[in-house]
């Protein structure tokens, strides 16, 4: 097989090199960013949060959840890992799929049981109820546990 050539390679990665794409995406994101930055400060208690994640307003439940996600660092890939050790750990459901982001966000909306540990690994990571079944690498970026982390959002 010939390998490609730099510039070909280069090329096809348009999204990484094309500033009007990047432009359009960070103009898409703005609105979320800003309401992100106007609700940071309610992310470390319980009560604040669970009415951020699962309330619809100016933007969706499902919205928040990906950027909340996002944002603390921890990737919708590896939230669908915590929730399947969740249903299995936890709830000792039998484990036929992961769930996805909208599943999880409707469940948070409707499971308090499921909502409550799900919000307090949000806040506690390592130290919560769940948290000490989550391998250390995923917690290498959560960002929610690092005090500076809330007031740097912030923005002035």
């Amino acid at each position: 097989m010939p390998k490609i050539s730099f510039e070909d390679w280069k090329n096809s990665m348009s999204f990484m090199i094309d500033d009007a794409i990047d432009h359009n995406f960070l103009l898409s994101i703005e609105p979320l960013t800003e309401f992100i930055n106007q609700n940071c400060d309610h992310f470390s208690t319980p009560k604040e949060l669970t009415i951020f994640l699962t309330t619809d307003d100016e933007f969706t439940a499902v919205e928040k959840l990906r950027a909340f996600v996002s944002l603390i660092g921890l990737s919708e890939e590896r939230l669908k890992r915590v929730v399947s050790l969740l249903r299995y750990r936890v709830n000792e459901e039998d484990f036929r799929t992961e769930w996805g982001v909208k599943r999880i966000s409707k469940t948070l909306q409707n499971d308090n049981a499921f909502r409550e540990l799900l919000i307090e690994f949000f806040i506690g990571g390592r130290d919560s109820r769940i948290g000490t079944e989550i391998p250390l690498y995923y917690m290498r970026n959560f960002k929610l546990t690092d005090p500076e982390f809330i007031s740097g959002l912030e923005r002035p």
